[in-house]
């Protein structure tokens, strides 16, 4: 079974989550999904989490194996009954929160997971019936950078593998789409080509100039092809 590194530093996760409007975009595909009690796996520092417990009626388990994620994570929401914090990987307390949410939530984590096909039966162990997984990874296999193996990825989906995964998983797949087509060409010249590194102030100034512009797209017209995919499972009634 392999995991983040314990002492995973987060540099992707909190490049792209320092860009609000980005976080605020990627949770605009999962708000109809979010039930009463809700998990997020891999909530690194919080950034992420602290625009999803704004939609969640109820309870959201924050659930990071990172001491140095978490640490800042536990700071965070020190103050919130609302949250709790679990400083695991969920497989190791997948047996404690079994048939307990309405909804898990992976954001730019499931790539960082060697056995993703054991992750999403954990999580399918861990919804109620009817239950549902929201999964925002990144795509297309061709755009897989030196940064992207620097920060511990082990793969950009394709569509149909994702949707494969998630039926192997025992979920019928209730929603798959692309998303952020205009990020695919700069993906491709500045960290396949020159080899940048993905930091928050790049995030930032994307997040500032073509965030609110490509979102509107993409709300009207569902995009042929995105740099990440969107996909939501429900766990079967029965």
């Amino acid at each position: 079974m392999s995991h983040l590194p314990i002492q995973y530093e987060g540099r992707d996760l909190e490049a792209m989550f320092a860009a609000p409007g980005y976080c605020s975009w990627i949770l605009s595909q999962f708000e109809s999904y979010l039930g009463n009690t809700v998990a997020e796996i891999g909530a690194g520092s919080g950034n992420f989490s602290s625009q999803l417990i704004t939609k969640v009626k109820g309870r959201l388990v924050a659930i990071e194996p990172s001491a140095q994620m978490f640490s800042l994570l536990e700071r965070r929401f020190s103050g919130d009954s609302r949250v709790i914090c679990e400083p695991h990987f969920f497989a190791d307390v997948a047996g404690k929160y079994r048939g307990t949410f309405d909804s898990i939530v992976y954001a730019n984590v499931l790539e960082h997971v060697k056995d993703d096909l054991r992750e999403l039966m954990d999580a399918h162990a861990g919804l109620k019936p009817g239950g549902y997984l929201c999964v925002f990874v990144p795509a297309l296999p061709f755009l897989f950078s030196e940064f992207d193996a620097s920060v511990g990825h082990h793969r950009r989906y394709t569509k149909e593998q994702l949707a494969a995964l998630m039926h192997e998983a025992n979920f019928e797949v209730v929603k798959l789409r692309y998303f952020d087509i205009a990020g695919i060409l700069p993906w491709f010249f500045f960290m396949k080509v020159l080899h940048w590194t993905l930091t928050p102030g790049r995030a930032g100034l994307y997040d500032r100039i073509v965030v609110p512009i490509v979102r509107w797209i993409e709300s009207l017209i569902p995009p042929p092809i995105g740099k990440n995919l969107v996909i939501v499972g429900q766990k079967p009634m029965i």
